[in-house]
């Protein structure tokens, strides 16, 4: 039986080790959120609640996954 093989995170996820505070576009509005874990390519992002994002808390319980390339760290 195959063992999966450990996927590295590539070297744009370096900067975003988990509990990193990050922004980010998600249906085209801007949004604030914790790395929670690091993928490859990407990280799962736990999006900050707020009154203007009720709607997309409750479609995505409150996680989402999100490009490296389109993280950007929280200054």
């Amino acid at each position: 039986m195959f063992r999966p093989t450990k996927r590295t995170v590539s070297d744009e996820g370096k900067q975003f080790k988990p509990q990193t505070v990050v922004t980010f576009y998600l249906h085209g509005q801007l949004e604030t959120g914790k790395v929670v874990k690091q993928l490859q390519n990407a990280a799962i992002v736990e999006i900050k609640e707020t009154t203007n994002n009720d709607e997309v808390i409750f479609q995505t319980q409150g996680n989402t996954v999100v490009s490296y390339q389109d993280l950007h760290k929280k200054s």
